[in-house]
């Protein structure tokens, strides 16, 4: 009876443990679908994402969407573009003009 209980008893910690591990985007950042997949479960955000910005939710734009996350307790993000070569782009939020970033994120994203 004691050896059933701990049984339970450590399924139901490797489980807690399982969906503790899953990893939220971080705040102000850009993630390709990939990437967010493999952080966490990120399926149904990604997909709520895609369907408010009017975009198909077909396995490219869930897998080579752009998205930038907004942060909260669930990492939330939105749509932005598209992803080539499944780029994850880090780019300030205000970037200067002088810096170019923004020159390389519009070569680096086709645009839907």
């Amino acid at each position: 009876m004691v050896a059933i209980f701990r049984a339970v008893l450590f399924g139901m910690v490797a489980s807690f443990s399982a969906l503790v591990s899953a990893d939220n985007c971080k705040p102000r950042l850009f993630y390709c679908g990939t990437t967010l997949l493999r952080k966490g479960n990120y399926y149904d955000q990604i997909e709520g994402a895609l369907k408010a910005s009017g975009q198909s939710t077909n396995d490219a734009h869930i897998h080579n969407g752009l998205f930038y996350c907004t942060g909260g307790p669930n990492g939330e993000i939105t749509f932005q573009a598209f992803c080539v070569n499944h780029l994850v782009l880090v780019i300030a939020p205000q970037p200067r003009k002088t810096s170019g970033a923004m020159d390389w994120f519009d070569s680096s994203v086709e645009k839907m």
